[in-house]
């Protein structure tokens, strides 16, 4: 069982969008470890609007119930000053889930508002050391957004989170294979997260009867690799949306998780992981925007790694989706800006 470190001070980990469902099924995880490590107690604050507020009631009340060792409080919040007064790293979730038969352009319209409110309080209340993860749906753009908004803290500060992309990548090519998903590693996803995401495994490797062998020999299938494969990632949520009316909850607080695991250096995988991240013009991706790249990391700072060489299918597809990323970027500020 975790147990807390009694003389270090607790983390103090911001929630935002609380009472929806991808916050009830992060707030478990963050309480007993699986985010910061078995050691680090928390101090949760969770953030919603004055509606929501007896729903996060309830969930403090089962959280409180399930004794976690490593929880040290939990502070519930309709008021955005103290919410990001006093913390140290925020997970800043979308309130505004994907729905049956709701369009992108209506989550960008819905979601530029709010993070443009996050980025503010995070300008006016917030010290400019905190880490910042953005999660839900346009949160390349949601970041981009916030970021703008909060000009005095540095982008290094900010990612959002390619891990569930790279999870559904992985458990296809599991299932193709007839392997567990852990056997197949250096999965990189590109660009957006849309439904132009770009799925690169064109160095993935995979351990077939004890020997590890390059996935795109094993699978032997290009209309499969370059077609199938990102046809179901990219639907993946659409899929998720049409059967329970609702977006991914459970996966995509895993893959936080694991977010989180990687960029505090708590598990990194030997070569490379994926983030949302601004982009600085690699790989033909525009400037000024935030873009999936494979990145390094080393003591709890990430680095775009510059030393791939992807295929010229898949810088076409990068750029695509880089130019996506900026139409999306420029809808925002002018919903923002008039």
């Amino acid at each position: 069982m975790a147990q807390a470190d009694k003389c270090q001070r607790p983390l103090r980990v911001l929630i935002t969008a609380a009472a929806g469902h991808v916050a009830y099924s992060l707030v478990f995880m963050i309480a007993k470890g699986a985010c910061f490590g078995p050691k680090v107690p928390i101090v949760l604050i969770l953030y919603d609007v004055p509606e929501n507020q007896d729903s996060l009631h309830g969930l403090a009340v089962e959280l409180n119930d399930c004794c976690y060792p490593l929880l040290n409080g939990i502070e519930i919040t309709p008021d955005i000053q103290l919410a990001f007064g006093n913390f140290s790293v925020a997970y800043l979730l979308a309130s505004s889930p994907h729905k049956p038969g709701i369009q992108r352009g209506d989550l960008i319209e819905a979601n530029a508002p709010e993070f443009k409110s996050y980025g503010e309080a995070l300008e006016k209340y917030s010290r400019k050391n905190v880490k910042v993860i953005v999660y839900g749906d346009c949160m390349n753009t949601n970041l981009f957004i916030c970021s703008k908004y909060a000009p005095s803290m540095p982008q290094e500060n900010f990612t959002t989170v390619a891990q569930l992309n790279i999870n559904r990548v992985k458990a296809q090519v599991a299932l193709k294979l007839g392997v567990p998903p852990t056997c197949v590693r250096n999965v990189i996803v590109w660009g957006n997260d849309s439904s132009t995401t770009v799925c690169d495994i064109s160095k993935a490797k995979v351990i077939i009867d004890e020997n590890e062998v390059k996935v795109k020999k094993a699978i032997d299938d290009c209309n499969w690799i370059q077609h199938e494969l990102p046809s179901i990632v990219q639907r993946r949520e659409d899929d998720i949306v049409d059967c329970q009316e609702k977006s991914a909850g459970i996966s995509a607080a895993k893959a936080l998780a694991q977010h989180t695991r990687f960029l505090f250096s708590i598990c990194v995988p030997r070569s490379y992981i994926c983030m949302g991240v601004f982009s600085d013009g690699s790989y033909g991706v525009p400037c000024d925007v935030v873009s999936f790249f494979p990145v390094c990391i080393e003591d709890c700072k990430w680095t775009i790694n510059k030393n791939l060489s992807p295929s010229q299918f898949i810088r076409d597809l990068i750029i695509l989706s880089g130019c996506e990323l900026e139409q999306e970027r420029d809808k925002a500020l002018a919903i923002l800006e008039g």
